[in-house]
Order: C-alpha cells, then structure tokens, then sequence
C-alpha cells in the first residue's frame, strides 16, 4: 500500500527538490494511521477479541458475532481488500497513461509498444496477484459474516488461505521485481557470477587432480627409466685404461 500511494503521488505530480522525501513520509503516515484506526475499533465497543479455541489458524473469527463484529469485519474488507484493490488498480492505470503519454514523445513506435506492453502486463500480474492471494481469505470472512456452519468446511481453509496472504508479502514484491529490466539484469549478473565461482571452482579441483595423476605418472616413468638403466649397468664394473691399449690391443 505505502508502495501504491507512493507510485500514484510521484507519477500524478512534477517532482522537483524534496518531493520524494514528503510524498514517502506522507504515505508512510497515512498507511499508520489506517491500520492504526482499524487496531482501535475493539477500543470503542466494535469487534470483541475473544480468542478461538484454535488461534493457531491465524484466521479473522471472533465469537459471538454480534453486529458490532459484523461492521469490525466489513470494515477490514473494506479498508485492506477493497481500498487497496482500488488504488492498485488506479496506480498502474495512472502510471500507464503517463508513461504512454511520455513515450510517444521521445521514442520511437516500436520501442513504444514494448514499453506500453511491459506495463500492462506489469499492471494485470501484480493486481492479480494481490486479488488471487487475498480472495480466498475474504470468501472465509464472507462466510463467517453470512453465518455458514464453521465444521461445514475444514479448519485447513483457513490455515491454506492466511498462510498465502503472509507469503504474499515476500513474493508480489519478487515478481516486480524480477520483471523490472533494471534489477533482472542485476539479477543476471549475480547469477552468472555465482556460476563463474562454482565453474573455477569444480575447473581448479579437476586441474589438481589432473596435476596430481600427472605427477604421479612422470614419477612413476622416472623409477622405471631408473630401473632399466640400473639393469643394463653391469654388476662387477670393468675400468679399462684406453692409454695402455697398444695398436695390436685394439
């Protein structure tokens, strides 16, 4: 959400001197103050915190549901489904048309259309992605607000969907980006140096062992060229003096 409203702020407005440090402080705050007032409500007689005998499903179920828990349950769908759905959706189509409008001024066609393309698909992944992980969390809610029997579905659906919308926060980032050119070529180069190091580190284990074999057959060689030396060497060395070999000798 403070990512949104930052995007919708800096792609709405000029920026000039400070404008992102005020924009990113005052999204920040505004983001505060919105999970801040939907914290509060128990404080004021709406929703009652009464732990269910499971609270490790990490789900949204509060007993009795009476109508101040029903307006608790409808405002959090309202303030973190709905709301952000809506400003996803109008960030990237703000960021659309502005970037389509710039681009047709300095680029060319072609370069245009990959552009403008990368966009929307940018746009359809991540607010898909958003609805997709958080849907099936509000159908639960939606079925505890309609008063459907809880052992008529299985504790799981609660665990499988709040475990997906934790992992959401990890992951819809990740797919931003590695589809952003600027940080998937880093992404390339990180991962072609991480192969470089494995590839001289598997080459220099092989050379040494190549190294070794190697020297392990020069001296291998060098005892035999020894051996057949020391067997063609006689045994009783005879010294014979060429100076008192006469003509008749020889």
């Amino acid at each position: 959400m403070v990512v949104q409203l930052y995007r919708v702020i800096v792609s709405t407005r000029p920026i000039d001197v400070g404008l992102d440090k005020r924009s990113f402080i005052l999204v920040l705050g505004g983001c505060f103050l919105l999970c801040g007032t939907a914290s509060a409500f128990p404080l004021f007689g709406i929703a009652a915190y009464e732990p269910y005998r499971r609270p490790s499903l990490c789900h949204m179920r509060w007993i009795p549901l009476n109508q101040s828990d029903i307006v608790y349950y409808i405002s959090l769908l309202i303030l973190f489904f709905v709301f952000p759905t809506i400003l996803i959706a109008a960030s990237y189509t703000v960021i659309y048309f502005k970037t389509k409008d710039s681009s047709s001024r300095s680029l060319t066609s072609s370069r245009n259309r990959h552009r403008q393309l990368f966009m929307l698909k940018t746009f359809i992944i991540i607010t898909g992605a958003f609805i997709l992980t958080w849907l099936p969390y509000v159908i639960c809610v939606i079925m505890d607000l309609a008063g459907v029997d809880y052992h008529s579905y299985s504790h799981n659906i609660y665990l499988f969907c709040s475990m997906v919308a934790k992992v959401s926060l990890t992951w819809i980032p990740a797919i931003f980006i590695i589809r952003h050119s600027y940080y998937r070529h880093d992404l390339e180069i990180m991962a072609n140096e991480m192969i470089e190091k494995v590839e001289k580190l598997t080459m220099s284990s092989g050379e040494y062992n190549l190294d070794s074999v190697g020297r392990s057959v020069e001296g291998i060689e060098i005892l035999a060229d020894e051996y057949e030396m020391n067997e063609t060497i006689p045994s009783n060395t005879v010294l014979v003096s060429y100076n008192r070999l006469s003509v008749s000798e020889i």
